[in-house]
Parts: structure tokens; sequence; C-alpha cells
């Protein structure tokens, strides 16, 4: 997404509308059995379709990613108020309108309290699946903005300390956040997966990987390689993240502390290779793949909600997985991207344009 604090690489908005995909057909999946081998194209897809919240996982390291760009590595000073004003204005305006939907239709059920689950970054709990209020409006997926915003409101200092202590500090960092996920899977059993998974403490390694990637993407963008070799790492890349998610649905608890680690270095490995691939894009390519990820944002909170819309108005709930997946593709996915076309440029774009530059110094 465009800002005046960093030069605009579309790629990455390229890699948020994947990102946004993996997640929307993540939620079309029905009840797809597992699949007890890695053989074919199908199991294949049902891998990713079952594993397909790792598109989170791409969402946390993009922002890692960028955030690093952004301060050059923590060369740039931030100003700590106008860096957080601007996040405010980036996600407050679409969890606002969505959190006065959810007081609507559950009106009989709210207090002025509930007003503290914004206010205290606290979407993420008060739901054992998924985020508050979702068992009366379909929009659990706003825990990851709780998540989200702990990270920016920490960023501003760990990416003073990485630029301080270097990569190695990040990395025993990583380390210890892999460690307290193995003393909680431990002691209290490998159904706190899905506490893990919803919370800082499962996510920051994330961030922080994303960080890392995003401090050798700014060491080597002068660089030019060959295309193959940067696609051959993606290739790579991708295979290792799709045995990860494969073996992971074991629900080996050893494997489970290491799990979002992983996903994160795989879709770093990717991310980098794919922003610094020496391989020209066509430009209406291009901007389509920017524009669309800049509506990832309204896609990702938006497409369930519209699921249960779709369900509820023009058709049944689907009886198997395929006929599930087929809606999602033909109905679900386009209906999601037309409204957070109009979500967008109604209720997100007038308050990104009322940003701020918040970093020193020239881009």
């Amino acid at each position: 997404m465009k800002s005046d604090n960093h030069s605009y690489l579309s790629r990455l908005d390229h890699l948020r509308f994947v990102a946004a995909i993996i997640v929307i057909l993540h939620h079309c999946k029905g009840k797809l059995p597992y699949p007890q081998e890695l053989n074919g194209v199908v199991d294949f897809i049902k891998v990713w379709l079952i594993g397909g919240s790792t598109g989170v996982s791409l969402f946390l390291v993009l922002s890692g990613f960028i955030f690093c760009v952004i301060s050059n590595g923590g060369e740039k000073k931030i100003d700590y108020k106008k860096f957080i004003k601007n996040r405010l204005l980036r996600i407050a305006p679409l969890v606002i309108f969505l959190f006065f939907i959810l007081i609507t239709v559950g009106r009989q059920k709210f207090s002025p309290i509930d007003i503290l689950r914004i206010l205290t970054l606290q979407m993420n709990t008060g739901n054992t699946y998924t985020g508050w209020g979702d068992n009366i409006y379909p929009i659990g997926g706003m825990w990851t903005i709780a998540v989200e915003f702990q990270f920016y409101l920490i960023f501003p200092f760990l990416i003073s300390f990485f630029h301080k202590k270097g990569w190695a500090y990040f990395s025993k960092l990583v380390l210890l956040m892999i460690f307290i996920k193995f003393t909680l899977l431990e002691s209290y059993g490998i159904r706190t997966i899905n506490d893990i998974y919803h919370t800082i403490i499962g996510r920051l390694d994330q961030f922080l990987i994303g960080i890392i990637a995003g401090w050798l993407y700014l060491k080597n963008k002068h660089k030019k390689n060959k295309p193959a070799v940067g696609i051959a790492f993606i290739l790579i890349s991708f295979s290792l993240l799709t045995a990860l998610l494969f073996y992971s649905l074991k629900a080996n608890i050893y494997l489970l502390s290491l799990k979002f680690t992983l996903e994160a270095i795989f879709w770093s490995f990717i991310t980098y290779c794919y922003v610094t691939l020496n391989l020209s894009i066509n430009k209406s390519i291009d901007s389509t793949l920017s524009y669309l990820g800049g509506l990832s944002f309204s896609m990702y909170l938006l497409h369930i909600p519209l699921s249960k819309f779709i369900y509820s108005t023009f058709m049944t709930y689907p009886t198997n997985s395929f006929t599930t997946l087929v809606n999602g593709v033909i109905y679900l996915i386009p209906l999601t991207i037309l409204v957070s076309i109009a979500t967008y440029s109604l209720i997100e774009k007038p308050f990104l344009e009322m940003r701020v530059k918040y970093i020193e110094g020239p881009n």
C-alpha cells in the first residue's frame, strides 16, 4: 500500500492479495477430511484448504517486512505518536464499523463495557475458537487485529533493539518464543495450540522473522539475481511449507511448537525471493494485483459475514466440501472483492488519506 513513509513495493501488495485468497479458500473447505497421505494434486489441494490459516502467517510476516523496510532496519527514527496514529487510521475505521454492525445484530446482549474490547485490544479473547463476538456475527477474524496492534505498540522499540544488537538478538528472541510455546503445550496439552494461535505469544516470532527478511532485502535489493534462482527458492520454500502443513495435521507437540516459526521462515523466503525477483511483470497485471492487495484488509474481515449472507439468501449450505469450494470461487470471492471495493473507498481510504509522515529523513 502506498505511503508517504516509504518507496512503494507493489509486489508486497500482490502477496497481501494472495494471503487474503488463501484465508478465504480455507474458510470454504467445509468438512473436508484430513488427507492421510500427500501423493497427488487432490491431497495437495486438501492440505492447503485445511491449512489455509497459514495465510494469516503471511500477513504477519509482511507486516514485519514492510516496517523494517520503512525504518531502513532501524536507521531511521520513528515518531512513536505519529506511527501509532497512522496505525489507528489504517485499522480503526473498518473495525469500528464492523463493531457497530455486531452491536446491531446482538444489541440485547451488549453493554457499554463491550467497547473495552476494542480499547484494550482484546478482540482475540472471549471466544473459545476464534475472536470475540463471532457467535453473534461472524467477525471472529478480528482477533488478528488485536495481535497486529499489539505488535505495532512495540515495533518501534523492537526495531531499535534490532539496529543496536543485530539479527542475532532477534534469533535469540525467536528461540525464547519457541521455548515458551513448547512449555505451554507440554503443561496444558495440545489443545492449547488454538490459544497460542490467537495470541501475540504464538505470533511474535512471525513478525520478528518478517523483520529479518526485510533487513536482508535492504542489504541485497540492488543485487540482480537470475530469475531461475529466485523461482527455484520460491518453489522449494512452497514445497517445504506444504510438507509442514501436512505433517502438522498429525498434532505432534514438538512440531506444533515450531509450526508458526517455520511457516514464517518459509513465507519470508517466498516474500524475499518474490520482491527481489529479477523478472518484469506486465503493468496491467501488476497494477491489478496491487489494487486487489490494497483491498485485502476488507476482504479478510468481510468474507465470512458475506458467506453467511450468501447461504442465508441465495442457497442452502452444501453437504459436500467440493460444492462449498466451488461456491467460494464462483460466488464468495467475487462478491467479497466487490463489497471490499466499496468499503475500501468509502470507509478505509478517506482515513488513509489523513496519515502523516512518521519517519525522519528521505524515503
